[in-house]
Formats: structure tokens, sequence, C-alpha cells
């Protein structure tokens, strides 16, 4: 099974493989962060951000854990930081990402805050001791309680996360079929489909995520992870745009008013969590 630093003790097929996985991260990250800068019409708001530090972490991370799969850094603690620092933003940025969208859907500010709570208890519970465990695992000769700590809590930990975000993706369905039911069944069915489809997918990447995980092949697993990350960060710039657009129109339908004339809470709501959008002459200027 590989370990960290046997690039050069692989098959060149897997080192390939894994190069290719890692290089196509990279450009997704890239790619999300110039689309960030290229859609959002105001850089602020809690999507924006979320969104932005979860791409750049991606890239800290998937270039930190470079170093250590082809051996390049001769200092393991902080290949070990700079990899922790970026998953950290990753995963809390991903998080973040779900639940600022749900802020275009539902409108319960008692359920909003309970997943904004989950965010953030899951994050201190899971990610300081894995995070300690990690860099306990930099020791040579590495600690027994340390690595056995590590195996069982990144195990927990990835699963935890995967169903947190599985609980966002339900609350995101459910909350999405209360707003279709104000529009025709054809735009409903359409814009179902695409949504439905989309967590599906997410799902599934997950789960894919976790069966390599329980079947040990760690490795495998974290290059797999920046990969699909990358993935949902791509889709979720996708989908948003269409969905942005879906709840304004819908808003000004049931109204009565032209799209562009909206100010209910709702639209101001998804205003500030979100902020995409064509930018505006003054933006464009301005930036």
């Amino acid at each position: 099974m590989l370990t960290f630093g046997q690039a050069s003790e692989s098959s060149p097929s897997v080192a390939y493989f894994f190069a290719g996985c890692i290089g196509v991260t990279l450009y997704n990250a890239v790619e999300i962060i110039v689309l960030i800068f290229a859609t959002f019409k105001r850089y602020g708001g809690w999507y924006f951000w979320s969104l932005l530090v979860a791409s750049i972490g991606l890239i800290v991370t998937t270039t930190g854990f470079s170093t250590y799969f082809f051996n390049i850094t001769p200092n393991k603690f902080v290949q070990s930081a700079v990899t922790i620092a970026g998953w950290w933003a990753f995963i809390v940025g991903q998080s973040l990402v779900l639940w600022s969208r749900l802020h275009l859907v539902l409108q319960s500010p008692r359920i909003l805050r309970g997943v904004l709570a989950m965010i953030i208890v899951n994050a201190i519970v899971l990610l300081i001791p894995t995070t300690v465990l990690s860099l306990g695992n930099n020791v040579d000769p590495i600690p027994e309680p340390f690595a056995r700590g590590y195996d069982i809590m990144e195990n927990i930990q990835l699963t935890v996360f995967c169903v947190q975000e599985f609980i966002i993706s339900g609350l995101y369905i459910w909350a999405t079929t209360k707003l279709l039911a104000y529009t025709t069944e054809r735009r409903k069915r359409r814009l179902m489909a695409e949504l439905i489809t989309m967590n599906v997918v997410l799902v599934l990447m997950d789960l894919v995520l976790i069966g390599v995980q329980y079947a040990s092949f760690r490795i495998l697993q974290i290059v797999l992870k920046g990969f699909v990350f990358s993935i949902k960060l791509k889709f979720e710039l996708a989908v948003l745009g269409r969905l942005t657009a879906f709840v304004h129109a819908e808003q000004a339908l049931i109204l009565g008013m032209d799209a562009s004339g909206i100010a209910d809470p709702v639209h101001q709501r998804s205003s500030h969590h979100t902020g995409i959008g064509p930018r505006s002459r003054t933006s464009s200027s301005q930036a």
C-alpha cells in the first residue's frame, strides 16, 4: 500500500494517475477562482467568501499533499502544516458554501442557525483532534497511539462530514420543492431534475470517498477527495446561477412585479448571501 513519499516506489501508472488527479484538481480550483471574480457582481457576502476560501484552501492542501507524495520538501512538519491549513479552509469553506446556498430557498432562521451551529461544532470537534493526530504522525518513529488514533479519527471525520453534507443537501431539496410549488409544471420538473441530479451525484461522490477510506486506500482517498471537492465547487457555481435567476423570477411572478423591482426580504437575503449575477458597469469600473 502506498504511503507518503513513495511515488518513486510505486508503479509509473499509479504515479501518473495521482499526478493527473492532482493536476485536474489544481486546474479546477484556479478556474473556480477566476469564475468567482468574473461572475459575482459584488465581492462580499458569505457565499462569495466561503467559495473563495474553499477554492484557495483546495489549492493549498493539494500542493502540500503533492510535496508529501512526491517527496520534494525536506521538512515533514512544514508539509503537514501546509496541507492541514488548506484542509481546514476547504472543508469548512465547502460546508459554508452549502449553508449559504440554503438562504436562497429556505427562510427559517431557526433551521439556518441550526445548520450553522452543526457546521461549527463539527469543525471544532473533528478538525482539532485530527490535526493533532496528523502532526503526531510526523514523529519518527510514529507513536502507536497517534498512528492508531489517526486511523480511527480519519474514518470518523470523513463519515461525519459526509453525513453533514447529506443533511444540508436534503434540506436544500426539501426547501426547493416547496419554493417550486408556485411555478409551472414544466419549469418545475426541469429545475428539480437538475437539482436532484446534482445532489445525487454529490452524494455518490461522497459514498465513493467513504468506501475508498474504509478499504484502507488512504492515499487514493486523499487524492480523490481533492478532485471530488473541485468538481463539487464547479457544480455549485453552475447550479447557483440558474437557481438565483429562477428565485428572482418567481418572486416577481408571485408579487406581480418585474424581477428588477423586487425588494422583499427573501430577495434581500439572497443578494446578501450570494451576490451572484452579471456585474454592473459600476462594479466593473471599480474592480
